[in-house]
């Protein structure tokens, strides 16, 4: 079987958290990141700590992409993980962050989505 290709767009607790366990199974695992964050993961990695343990991933175990000039390779995936803050106004849920935004460009429906859920079985 094929492994998956992931991209994490998002690098803040919860998308650094995603791509290390990711990376930590072995999946290959682009990192969309931002700014000063960019560098920073590309030299340190990430370390996680908590209730599940520490560990450390190695800068070579994922790659870190920035966001706002991504190499096509880096966006071609299998499967997008969007690791940011919705929030809601109404029924409407919305990004807070402006890349998502504008990766986006739209806002969601949850009842649009649920009923697109149960439309797939997802």
């Amino acid at each position: 079987m094929t492994p998956l290709r992931f991209t994490v767009l998002g690098s803040g607790s919860v998308g650094l958290a995603v791509a290390a366990s990711l990376a930590q199974a072995g999946q290959a695992v682009t990192l969309l990141a931002r700014g000063g964050a960019v560098a920073l993961l590309r030299q340190q990695g990430i370390t996680v700590t908590g209730v599940c343990g520490d560990h450390h991933i190695a800068p070579q175990a994922l790659k870190v992409s920035d966001v706002d000039q991504p190499d096509p390779a880096d966006t071609a995936c299998d499967v997008l993980v969007l690791a940011g803050i919705l929030r809601a106004r109404g029924a409407e849920y919305f990004f807070t962050s402006p890349v998502f935004v504008r990766v986006l460009q739209q806002t969601y429906n949850l009842r649009y989505l649920m009923d697109k859920v149960k439309e797939e079985g997802l």
